[in-house]
């Protein structure tokens, strides 16, 4: 007898206990989906559309929104469609695409956090310095376009670049047996076809970084950004507290420093809960995978594909829940920004 093709089989019906976790999966998709779309969007459109907005913090916040939403439509709709039918749209492409996009997006978070927390202290340092001088410290608060594509270039190219490894490491493997089905998976390997139009020293560069994939991904993409956000706002902190301590000066300049101070007090705080966020969408996966390496922990196929799906949908909530923390800052900075240009024009 023939042995029949596996088919895509349909999760949602009959309903049974595995048809209800496949609506529940469904709806959280759909939610996260939804807001994260919208969120990412709405932040685009405020900082394009906002003339006081278009500075160097916003455009990298914005830009950050920009690769969150590519993430959201190209990789969650291929992700959940995997899960719920077992099988993956173009796997030789999505394979390589998925892991590489959810990468840059790691490298453009971090970059942008730690690019972020030299601005806050920078601004700490020179609000500490010339605090008497109202107009130099705000004339930059529209900033040129080459200053702002300087630092959008050093956190794209950095970000692109160093993700490149992932488009050579993953390819399609056969249907794997997992709990009774034949599922479409993506394994990780020095022996892909790509690997093989690499010259012998970027080869190498590949499987060292094969080698130290985990380490290298904990250290420059969680522990970098959420140290040096720390630090810079620990310095921020110590250096802010003295421009308090100058003579009083005339109404007109303690408005605007007030003012300036508190727009840098929000941009601290927002940058602080950013940081939070992203440490806690993507320190889970990190933990596990560093525990499970160094106690030699040997997990079923089963548990390995639901810790990899919560790790996806971790990572689709750090980028769906990012915007909507900035959206509600978003227009309190502009209305600050707005009415302080107007204050001093």
């Amino acid at each position: 007898s023939r042995r029949t093709p596996p088919c895509f089989r349909n999760p949602l019906y009959p309903l049974r206990e595995g048809s209800i976790l496949g609506w529940a999966m469904l709806m959280l998709g759909g939610l996260v989906f939804v807001l994260g779309v919208g969120g990412n969007m709405a932040v685009m459109c405020v900082v394009w559309n906002n003339y006081y907005m278009r500075s160097g913090w916003n455009c990298l916040l914005a830009s950050v929104c920009l690769w969150d939403f590519l993430v959201l439509v190209l990789c969650l709709p291929v992700i959940l469609l995997n899960q719920l039918s077992d099988r993956r749209i173009l796997p030789d492409i999505t394979c390589r695409m998925v892991p590489y996009m959810e990468v840059v997006s790691l490298g453009l978070s971090s970059f942008t956090l730690c690019v972020l927390g030299i601005d806050r202290f920078h601004a700490a340092t020179s609000s500490a310095a010339s605090d008497s001088s109202d107009r130099s410290c705000d004339a930059g608060r529209v900033e040129r376009c080459k200053s702002v594509l300087l630092k959008l270039l050093f956190v794209w190219l950095t970000a692109l670049l160093l993700a490149s490894p992932e488009l050579f490491l993953w390819e399609s493997s056969p249907l794997t047996l997992i709990g009774g089905r034949l599922v479409d998976t993506c394994i990780i390997t020095t022996s892909s076809p790509l690997t093989l139009l690499l010259p012998d020293s970027l080869h190498s560069l590949l499987l060292r970084y094969h080698q130290a994939r985990l380490w290298w991904c904990f250290g420059c993409y969680f522990l970098l950004p959420v140290l040096f956000t720390i630090l810079c706002q620990m310095a921020s902190r110590n250096v802010s507290p003295s421009s308090t301590q100058k003579s009083p000066l005339r109404h007109h300049d303690d408005t605007g420093s007030n003012q300036r101070r508190a727009l840098e007090r929000q941009r601290n705080g927002a940058l602080l809960c950013v940081c939070v966020v992203y440490a806690l969408c993507t320190g889970p996966e990190y933990v596990t995978n560093i525990a499970l390496t160094t106690a030699h922990i040997i997990v079923t196929p089963e548990m390995a594909s639901m810790l990899t799906l919560l790790h996806h949908f971790l990572l689709f909530l750090k980028a769906a829940l990012s915007p909507l923390l900035l959206l509600c800052l978003c227009k309190v900075c502009s209305l600050y920004n707005k009415e302080y240009y107007m204050y001093y024009k």
